[in-house]
């Protein structure tokens, strides 16, 4: 839903109402995004003993944060800022990093989520 929508707004820009909404919606989709990660996932991860697993979890923790603050100023920019080509070019380098950090969840996190919740059942 979030990538829809980051897709959404590159396509309609920020000039027009529809294209404003969807911006606005999509901040409301990145912080509960970020949000979720945290209280779901990370929490998770950082009560883990194992060392290799902590090492992970606050890597991922500091990329996620930073992704977070660089999403905070995109979206504080464009709440004042109506530059279309400014908009395009920083909403695609934004959708780039998004992309890139959804990747490395799914092939490292994720993996190593599951590997700690089936150990928790055994």
């Amino acid at each position: 839903m979030l990538r829809h929508d980051m897709h959404k707004a590159l396509d309609l820009g920020i000039l027009y109402p529809l294209g404003k909404k969807t911006f606005l919606d999509m901040k409301d989709m990145f912080i509960k995004h970020f949000e979720t990660e945290e209280k779901d996932l990370y929490s998770k991860l950082k009560n883990n003993t194992d060392e290799k697993t902590c090492k992970i979890c606050e890597e991922f923790i500091k990329d996620s944060h930073k992704l977070k603050e660089e999403a905070d100023a995109f979206f504080n920019k464009y709440e004042t800022d109506d530059s279309i080509f400014g908009f395009a070019v920083d909403l695609t380098e934004l959708i780039e990093k998004f992309n890139k950090r959804i990747s490395l969840e799914e092939q490292v996190l994720f993996h190593v989520f599951t590997d700690l919740e089936n150990k928790s059942e055994k």
